[in-house]
């Protein structure tokens, strides 16, 4: 992936991506 070879930020705002979608299939799931 070419996000990879940007460096830590990129892996920052990809772990922020997947905290939010985790937090939308925990809101989901308690739906």
């Amino acid at each position: 992936m070419p996000s990879l070879n940007r460096g830590i930020p990129s892996l920052s705002q990809v772990k922020n991506k997947y905290s939010l979608i985790n937090k939308n299939l925990n809101v989901s799931a308690i739906i």
